[in-house]
């Protein structure tokens, strides 16, 4: 599965993630609210609990959270932005899916 590179740009349809050990990142709309949701299926509709590390605006993901970091776990959702130019994440284990949805235009909503 390839990963999409940006999300809420030219449509506000949510897009699938699928995180891996490396570090990925999708760009995203600065004046839209996101939400980020980590699945617990991997994808091929395992269950994976497995942490997600998340970031935003260039800061490196890690499994600390605080400042431009989060940390996503199982089922969670985590609300982003308006303000949020890119989203990174990293998983380091486990193959879990995460869905991101542009939910908010904070100029034409």
């Amino acid at each position: 599965m390839s990963n999409p590179t940006q999300v809420g740009k030219s449509a506000n349809l949510p897009v699938l993630l699928e995180v891996t050990a490396t570090i990925q990142t999708i760009d995203t709309d600065v004046k839209k609210q996101y939400l980020l949701q980590h699945n617990a299926i991997d994808t091929d509709g395992n269950a994976a609990a497995d942490a997600i590390a998340v970031s935003f605006n260039e800061a490196v993901p890690s499994l600390i959270s605080g400042g431009s970091k989060a940390v996503l776990k199982d089922s969670a959702i985590l609300v982003v932005g308006p303000g949020i130019s890119s989203i990174s994440y990293v998983a380091t284990i486990g193959l879990p899916t995460a869905t991101i949805s542009p939910v908010y235009d904070r100029d034409n909503d």
